[in-house]
């Protein structure tokens, strides 16, 4: 039985993801991409690390609803995206549409970026 604050954070990650991620991602579980650099898994796991420290529920490889992309990382809690991009991304990750505010984060750096 979930608890009451996963039931919350669910259905606040209801008015923004896609249900078929939903469906086949569990909150604070970082899910692997094959294509992604060793570098930006490891800044991946870093930043859900601290998220789950600070006691946030997040989902990885988060699908917004409606097409509007994907997010290496979705914080429920604070309702923004954490987006890790190297340097020379940053500049087309930046024109990406997102239904919420987005973090940009350096894969090799770890600090924030602003597009």
């Amino acid at each position: 039985m979930p608890s009451r604050s996963e039931v919350l954070a669910f259905r606040k990650a209801t008015d923004i993801l896609d249900w078929r991620m939903k469906q086949n991602s569990k909150p604070n579980v970082i899910h692997v991409n094959a294509n992604e650099g060793i570098e930006h898994f490891m800044e991946k796991c870093r930043q859900c690390h601290l998220l789950a420290k600070l006691g946030h529920t997040f989902y990885t490889e988060a699908i917004f609803k409606n097409g509007l992309g994907r997010a290496d990382i979705y914080d429920v809690c604070c309702e923004y995206a954490i987006e890790i991009v190297d340097t020379e991304d940053i500049r087309k990750s930046g024109k990406s549409k997102y239904p919420c505010a987005v973090k940009f984060v350096d894969a090799k750096t770890g600090e924030s970026i602003v597009p």
